[in-house]
């Protein structure tokens, strides 16, 4: 298997304005100190597979 690609980007809250964006309205919204992180590597076939290993937001 080849080695995987990884990508990761800072998490973000919305507080709100999320949907009135596209209207050309502002949003506020601020980074949290969270990350998602997402690989992905080439294999054989027309197959796409995703998964998650979340952990739940529960201290």
């Amino acid at each position: 298997m080849a080695e995987p690609f990884a990508y990761v980007a800072p998490g973000k809250v919305i507080l709100f304005g999320e949907h009135f964006v596209v209207h050309g309205a502002r949003a506020v919204m601020c980074a949290i100190d969270r990350r998602v992180v997402a690989e992905s590597y080439v294999q054989e076939g027309d197959t796409l597979s995703v998964r998650s290993a979340l952990e739940s937001a529960d201290p």
